[in-house]
């Protein structure tokens, strides 16, 4: 797998020329007298490739960095949002926050986190930062060579994220993720199709090969369909049914 890791990070310093936690607890410190205050960061890059037939016809890139302030005066909770990460635009967002909650009618109080334990799991992983462009363009160029004579329209999604929080109550944190997802439908060439999907945040860890294989298979075994009369008939659901069943379905 070809590698531009260094082209794609989102981490490091950001417009404020500080790490993110950083420009946060900054920010956390202009927050007013009294007031209950949380901010939330997010620097996250995103990586698309789409794939139809025997070609790629979108690959996209974007970067994005934005915090939420969210404060609590007087039992209101207001809250206001930028990408502005300068130390002026951090200020006066937390500013912003607190004046609409003094908008707010009182309610009850917040109850902030003083600490969170993460419990050890494996949330980022260099393989998935690794999948650029060229990467993914491999990946759906070795898709599209093995589905044959059946058309696939997929997509492969990368994500590299940093999330931080910082409170009032000395909570201090920051946490690195990855995921990747491939969602891909096979089409027979009598219109018979078929559904993949594979999700995680260790790319090397998914079965992306497979999930194409097993939805092209999909496609060819549901070729030439026969008419059936209406009536009660026992059916087999791939896993990806189920899971919109269990979404979909009706809590009550």
């Amino acid at each position: 797998m070809s590698s531009n890791h260094t082209n794609i990070t989102p981490f490091g310093p950001g417009p404020a020329g500080e790490p993110l936690l950083e420009t946060l607890q900054s920010g956390l410190a202009t927050a007013g007298t009294g007031a209950q205050t949380e901010i939330l960061g997010l620097r996250q890059y995103l990586g698309l490739t789409r794939y139809r037939g025997d070609r790629i016809h979108q690959s996209v890139e974007d970067w994005s960095l934005r915090i939420w302030v969210r404060s609590w005066i007087g039992g209101g909770m207001g809250w206001a949002s930028t990408t502005d990460l300068s130390p002026t635009g951090v200020a006066t967002t937390v500013a912003d926050a607190e004046a609409n909650s003094r908008l707010v009618a009182a309610g009850e109080p917040p109850v902030l986190p003083g600490s969170v334990d993460a419990g050890g799991v494996d949330t980022y992983f260099e393989s998935t930062a690794d999948t650029g462009s060229a990467a993914r363009a491999e990946i759906a160029a070795g898709h599209i060579d093995r589905a044959g004579d059946v058309a696939v329209n997929a997509n492969l999604r990368i994500a590299v994220q940093e999330q931080a929080l910082v409170n009032t109550q000395g909570l201090s944190v920051s946490l690195p993720l990855t995921y990747a997802a491939l969602n891909v439908v096979a089409r027979a060439s009598d219109g018979a199709t078929w559904y993949g999907t594979a999700i995680g945040r260790d790319i090397d860890a998914l079965d992306l090969d497979g999930t194409v294989d097993g939805a092209v298979a999909g496609a060819r075994a549901a070729a030439r369909p026969l008419s059936i009369p209406p009536g009660d008939y026992p059916v087999v659901l791939d896993p990806p049914a189920i899971s919109m069943l269990l979404v979909t379905s009706d809590p009550d």
